[in-house]
């Protein structure tokens, strides 16, 4: 069995990086009966966690065939990718021996250049001990495979909502344009300026357009849920560009 361990910020990265993976065969857990012992350290055993109500239990999300077992782990920001990435080992022990690779999956951001952001997560990862890429988008395969996706394609700045609308222009066009409408008539809307805060950052209104689309689809359910059930994710829009260079990139980096 081979064991790999990604780590991605937020909990709708980790579905679109599990709807890929199930699309290559791979079975999304929902039984802890079901789970390869080798993951089981790593599920909290005790609630609230460390004592926080609020707090969401930091389970991974598990996907295995017969020869894979993965771990999809949301770390929660950027800056709390690596640190997770060592949390897990400390738990696991001597056992991270036996990980055969390991991903780290973040947003460009629009302020820092992405050759910045790959440098310092470079710096990062190798003060773990493990050998790094030499860019992002690529696996370094000397020993445990390790890469670093950006996204939308570790050139430009943006975020996974990119990938979706490329997805939503091929699957959802009609849906899409009507939210595209919806969003620009929105943002006329007589708000705070608290209240206009997310959606005025560079990815507001494409993450508002894409909410919307996902709304739709799974009205008050949070875009995730869409991300698992709806059809973002296709054999039609696997085709595309940028979604087949990230399918690529991680059939590689977990060795499928």
């Amino acid at each position: 069995m081979q064991f790999s361990y990604l780590v991605v910020e937020g909990p709708h990265d980790a579905e679109f990086i599990g709807r890929l993976l199930r699309l290559s065969g791979l079975r999304k857990l929902r039984k802890i009966e079901d789970l390869a012992a080798y993951w089981r350290p790593t599920i909290p055993s005790t609630f609230p966690y460390r004592g926080d109500l609020l707090t969401r239990v930091p389970v991974p999300v598990f996907f295995q065939s017969a020869t894979h077992s993965i771990a999809v782990h949301s770390a929660g920001s950027i800056s709390r990718l690596v640190p997770t990435v060592e949390e897990t080992f400390a738990i696991l022990g001597a056992k991270r021996a036996e990980i055969s690779s390991i991903g780290i999956f973040l947003d460009a951001d629009w302020q820092i250049p992405i050759p910045n952001t790959f440098a310092r997560l470079k710096a990062e990862i190798e003060a773990v001990s493990l050998a790094t890429p030499e860019r992002p988008g690529t696996v370094n395969q000397n020993g445990v495979r390790t890469g670093i996706f950006i996204f939308p394609d570790n050139h430009k700045p943006g975020t996974l909502e990119d990938l979706l609308d490329e997805c939503a222009a091929l699957i959802y066009p009609e849906l899409r344009k009507n939210a595209q409408q919806f969003t620009t008539g929105a943002a006329t809307a007589a708000l705070t300026k608290k209240e206009r805060r997310e959606f005025e950052k560079p990815a507001g209104r494409l993450k508002a357009t894409m909410g919307c689309v996902a709304n739709f689809l799974k009205p008050a359910k949070a875009i995730q849920n869409s991300i698992e059930d709806n059809r973002w994710l296709c054999s039609e829009s696997l085709a595309l560009d940028n979604i087949s260079k990230l399918d690529n990139f991680l059939k590689v980096l977990v060795g499928l």
